[in-house]
């Protein structure tokens, strides 16, 4: 999603990989580009064709990418990561015109992924690659029911079904990019307590009545004439060691709704309490002290991180803002350790994170 370019529309993006490898003329590009956005289940593509990348969901942005690739109708596909931000419904919708496009085209296809549900639902053949081999190649049936190697069986056993580890940890076996000759690793599930919410005490998150309404469009004095409402009176309450899950539909407000959480939204109306804090109307100080203890993990991990920092000095900045009065030394040891507990590793805290993958980067 980062490969969209912020400067131009959607539709001029679509239209110009049209326009260079089909020799169409610019009117014929874009008629083609608003195709493609409805081949991609894009609802009402040919409005967005106008829009720019950071109006869309990041569910949206990966769609347009997807539609770019395909405009030209490619005798190789080399889908890296493809439905990584779309929810399950939009991703089997994507998966199904994957596989539509290669049976009419005769596109062979290269599909990256580190999921193994969506290896299943794709591929024909399979390899499996560890630490920059592949380690086992076969058919599907092969790999799936046959696996040979300790990794690929590592992967299958950590694959979550749904009921099957209740209370129980995902198994992991293998260290981020090991040295390790030998893969080697305990697979025991641990079991983690749980600890009942109480909810005799006020809730920690409030939210009320919220909407978040954008506009869309302008005429010649600048009034606007078409709006999108993207949250539309949602109201809900989280306590205090509570998880609340949001689902729906790329598009349908989820992430909207925690940027209006964060303040990031002048467009949010209603009323957003996290303790007695109004978070539309903070106070400078009352700012601060949410910047401290409210959390996010965006969506796009490489598009929310400093491309100029290394993964060390990303970790290490919060620590700056919030506790000024950690020395250097200090604040390097607390990176290193939070490494160690999300990534099992501290060997990349000096490598620049626009060379790590987007899996790594959000760890």
């Amino acid at each position: 999603m980062t490969s969209l370019n912020p400067l131009m529309t959607v539709g001029m993006q679509i239209a110009e990989a049209v326009q260079i490898h089909q020799k169409k003329s610019k009117s014929e590009a874009i008629e083609e580009a608003g195709r493609m956005l409805d081949l991609v289940r894009v609802p009402s593509g040919r409005q967005v064709l106008n829009v720019y990348p950071h109006q869309l969901s990041g569910g949206m942005r990966q769609r347009v990418m997807i539609a770019m690739a395909l405009a030209c109708k490619p005798k190789l596909l080399i889908a890296d990561e493809p439905t990584t931000a779309l929810d399950v419904t939009i991703q089997a919708q994507i998966l199904g015109l994957i596989r539509e496009l290669q049976t009419e085209l005769g596109m062979g296809v290269i599909f990256i992924t580190h999921d193994m549900g969506v290896v299943h639902e794709v591929a024909d053949r399979v390899a499996v690659m560890y630490h920059g081999d592949i380690v086992e190649t076969g058919t599907l049936n092969q790999v799936f029911l046959e696996p040979k190697h300790a990794y690929t069986k590592a992967l299958l056993k950590a694959a979550p079904k749904l009921g099957s580890m209740r209370g129980k940890a995902v198994p992991h076996s293998f260290p981020v990019l090991s040295m390790e000759e030998e893969l080697k690793g305990n697979t025991t599930s641990v079991e983690i307590p749980g600890k009942p919410v109480d909810y005799s005490e006020a809730p920690l998150l409030t939210v009320d009545r919220l909407h978040v309404v954008f506009p869309r469009k302008h005429n010649f004095f600048g009034k606007v004439t078409h709006q999108v409402h993207a949250v539309n009176d949602v109201s809900f309450k989280l306590w205090k060691g509570e998880t609340l899950g949001v689902v729906g539909e790329s598009g349908s407000g989820k992430s909207t709704i925690g940027n209006a959480i964060l303040g990031l939204l002048e467009e949010a109306t209603g009323d957003i309490r996290y303790k007695d804090i109004d978070l539309l109307n903070p106070t400078s100080a009352q700012r601060k002290l949410v910047k401290k203890d409210v959390s996010f993990i965006f969506q796009d991990p490489l598009a929310s991180l400093n491309p100029q920092m290394t993964i060390g000095e990303c970790v290490e900045e919060p620590f700056i803002i919030h506790e000024p009065q950690m020395s250097k030394q200090q604040r390097e040891q607390k990176a290193k350790e939070l490494l160690q507990k999300v990534a099992s590793s501290q060997s990349f805290i000096a490598i620049i994170h626009m060379s790590f993958p987007a899996a790594c980067c959000s760890v």
